[in-house]
């Protein structure tokens, strides 16, 4: 009985810290764009591996989804202009900080481009053209030394929403007017894992201050370094910096704990194991046991 008590013992501490990880990673909830449909997709768990093909052979000879300019926003239905994506969730409720994560590029990958663009939050039925709009955000993207797929984050503001029977979380990206050209979009894939977070906590991100440098002197001409390539500004014309939220340190914590008390549980049961009582009866004043067995057999001779 003793030893099946420590099996189990060790199996069941043994499992506490093998999950221990998992605790930390259940707190957010990632969907990618998928790469099966134009101009209508759907959101997956998890990107593809492999090349990300060109999506729209028939607009451009690029990799990813070009996508012409826009000034009609959520009521645009060309289908080069905008490009949707949803998933089925019906009776669930959905509570926590989107966040929406973007690769993009000025088309043809021209350089020194500004790029803007609007991201969606949606409620649909499963067709897709029936939405209610749950939060929009607009990205701006300079496009630098082109060449290059650019990532964008967007943060939106909490969301708590119950879906009705049959209703979809949608993501919907259109390219401004304001932008200087049109842009394309890659997603799908590992390489590029363009995706909407919902975050339980609300996400702590550092506003960095604009990079310059001293001109170098390179004897006949000087070199200005260039700007930051990524830029997001939301709608709002002020820019508030969420304050650190120590929530946010919690499902570490408990990991940490779990972790921790699971090794120690182990360590314990393992000693306990091989530990056999009475061992330490068998000698005494530093006398060997053949020693004081010797003394016993001399006594009874006759």
């Amino acid at each position: 009985m003793r030893g099946s008590g420590v099996k189990w013992g060790v199996l069941v501490a043994l499992t506490l810290v093998l999950l221990a990880p998992g605790v930390a990673h259940a707190e957010q909830e990632n969907y990618y764009l998928g790469p099966d449909g134009v101009p209508r997709a759907q959101l997956m768990f998890n990107p593809l591996g492999g090349e990300m093909p060109n999506y729209d052979r028939g607009r451009d000879v690029e990799p990813g989804l070009l996508l012409q300019r826009s000034s009609r926003g959520l009521e645009e239905d060309d289908a080069t202009r905008f490009q949707h994506w949803q998933i089925d969730v019906s009776g669930q409720q959905l509570t926590g900080y989107p966040t929406m994560v973007v690769w993009s590029a000025a088309d043809m990958f021209e350089a020194g481009i500004h790029g803007v663009f609007t991201v969606y939050l949606l409620d649909c039925d499963v067709t897709g053209s029936d939405c209610d709009n749950l939060g929009s955000k607009v990205a701006n993207v300079d496009s630098g030394a082109g060449a290059a797929w650019l990532e964008t984050t967007v943060d939106f503001p909490a969301l708590d929403h119950e879906f009705g029977q049959g209703r979809h979380l949608g993501v919907r990206i259109v390219v401004s007017s304001a932008s200087e050209a049109d842009m394309i979009f890659a997603y799908g894939y590992a390489s590029q894992r363009s995706r909407l977070t919902i975050h339980s906590e609300q996400p702590v991100r550092a506003v960095e201050a604009p990079v310059t440098a001293a001109p170098f002197n390179a004897g006949a001409a000087d070199f200005a370094a260039e700007p930051a390539a990524v830029v997001v500004v939301p709608e709002d014309p002020v820019v508030d910096v969420a304050p650190v939220s120590t929530g946010s340190i919690w499902p570490w914590l408990t990991t940490l704990v779990i972790s921790t008390v699971g090794i120690i549980s182990v360590g314990g049961l393992l000693l306990t194991s091989l530990t056999k009582p009475g061992r330490h009866e068998q000698a005494q004043d530093g006398e060997h046991p053949s020693a004081r067995q010797t003394s016993r057999i001399s006594v009874s001779a006759p």
